[in-house]
């Protein structure tokens, strides 16, 4: 009876012996081959020590200064090796070519040392293949280095300092995306009429061209457009001289009206025209009295060209509003559509620039959603509808990427025209989930619980 006993103890014991390795092997597997082979890392130096990878997606791992730099130094060795047509790190922010997502420049570089960009260290690579727009698609292979933080996953906790990320094609889904410097690229052009409302322009270097018809142009003033030859005499009027300051136009009187003491702050929204909801603006403001004395000063002294509806009509591009916002709480706005600005007439006027903050300028600078619905619903943590907010009035930035998983109970949801935002953490902080990433972003305007007692109906 005693050694049945025994034996039931002895198989008990392997099992559970089993039991953890099989535990812990699920706890420390690498990147999927589907992600490797994906990311076109198939062989990427693994690491021999503990790590935990979560969601399947990123690496967990608790490495001494000169573990980490080992292993950096063997990322690097494998990256070359592989030829890659474009190796290099993140450069400076792009201005957008539609306005829709947070891109970047891919910068070449050779060194180990060029590839440290903030507190990680950053590769981004390609072999050349095109998406459908044209742009080469780039991966991005991040190696963060943080302070040692605590992850807990299920029961247990997991100290770590350095987190590993593999991406395809976007860092994130709403940003993070890479682009060719176009001023160290000389674009090879073609153009093809498309009638009156302009004309294509077709790039024959592989570039990407997502824009529609632009307009014809004529420096020779011959009436035929300098570009594609199309014949403008039937369709455009003379060309006019005069010019008129654009505080002299409908619904912009009221620039004559203001000083610069008057205003509290300006705030400049640049967005893409068109594009699906859910895609993000820039957002620049400042309180500053010096640089809203210049903004102001440029906006009343500009001058503006009468233009005909043809010129005017511009499909897709990019609009900027601009918005005074008073000591006294009122907000007088301005849009700029493609440079042009369209009165209560009917009538077209091309700005001879649209001033905008400069980089030097005391600036924030964050993002918002394009929407047109314009509200979202706010769901509490039992799916009860609390009030509908207002979509635009939600700014922020990107958060570092790093979130405890620790769910504070806090719990709301908001539901928009372009998705969920889960606010599980804090009153500003929310991530958008999508199918292989989450990304967290931080609210610096108002945040969702002054939002909500600002919108929510009450009854006495």
């Amino acid at each position: 009876m005693k050694k049945l006993i025994t034996s039931v103890f002895v198989v008990l014991l392997c099992l559970c012996c089993l039991a953890s390795c099989s535990s812990a092997h699920k706890e420390n597997e690498w990147f999927s081959e589907e992600k490797l082979t994906n990311c076109l890392v198939v062989d990427l130096p693994t690491i021999e020590k503990d790590y935990v990878n979560r969601g399947g997606e990123d690496i967990y791992v608790s490495f001494t200064a000169g573990e980490r730099e080992a292993y950096v130094v063997s990322v690097f060795e494998y990256l070359k090796s592989q030829n890659f047509k474009y190796l290099g790190t993140r450069g400076e922010q792009a201005s957008t070519l539609a306005g829709s997502f947070t891109t970047y420049y891919f910068k070449p570089a050779t060194e180990l040392s060029e590839f440290y960009v903030g507190s990680s260290y950053k590769f981004v690579y390609s072999d050349g293949t095109l998406d459908e727009g044209g742009d080469p698609i780039f991966c991005i292979l991040t190696i963060y280095d943080y302070e040692a933080k605590n992850l807990e996953y299920g029961t247990k906790n997991f100290a770590y300092n350095t987190l590993i990320t593999l991406r395809y094609k976007s860092e994130a889904p709403l940003s993070g995306r890479y682009a060719l410097n176009e001023e160290e690229h000389e674009h090879t052009i073609t153009y093809v009429s498309a009638g009156e409302s302009g004309h294509f322009e077709n790039y024959t270097c592989g570039c990407p061209h997502d824009h529609g018809a632009v307009p014809h142009y004529d420096e020779d003033i011959d009436l035929i457009c300098d570009a594609c030859g199309y014949d403008m005499n039937e369709d455009y009027p003379p060309l006019v001289d005069t010019t008129i300051p654009l505080r002299n136009l409908t619904r912009c009187e009221w620039l004559n009206e203001l000083t610069a003491e008057d205003i509290a702050e300006i705030k400049i929204i640049g967005e893409a025209v068109g594009v699906a909801p859910g895609n993000l603006k820039n957002v620049s403001s400042s309180t500053d009295e010096a640089v809203i004395a210049r903004i102001f000063e440029e906006y009343y002294q500009l001058d503006t060209r009468p233009i005909s509806k043809m010129e005017g009509q511009i499909d897709g591009g990019s609009g900027v509003t601009v918005k005074f916002i008073l000591k006294n709480g009122t907000v007088k706005e301005l849009y700029i559509n493609n440079g042009n600005y369209l009165d209560t007439n009917g009538d077209y006027f091309e700005l001879l620039f649209t001033p905008k903050f400069k980089d030097t300028d005391n600036a924030t600078k964050a993002y918002g959603f394009i929407t047109y619905l314009g509200t979202g619903t706010v769901y509490d943590k039992d799916n009860n509808p609390v009030c509908e907010i207002p979509i635009d009035e939600l700014e922020f930035v990107e958060s570092d990427g790093c979130v405890d998983a620790v769910v504070t109970g806090y719990y709301y949801t908001v539901e928009t025209e372009f998705g969920t935002l889960y606010f599980d953490y804090s009153n500003d902080l929310f991530y958008l989930r999508e199918v292989d990433y989450i990304e967290f972003y931080r609210v610096v305007s108002k945040n969702l619980d002054e939002l909500i007692a600002e919108y929510s109906i009450t009854t006495e």
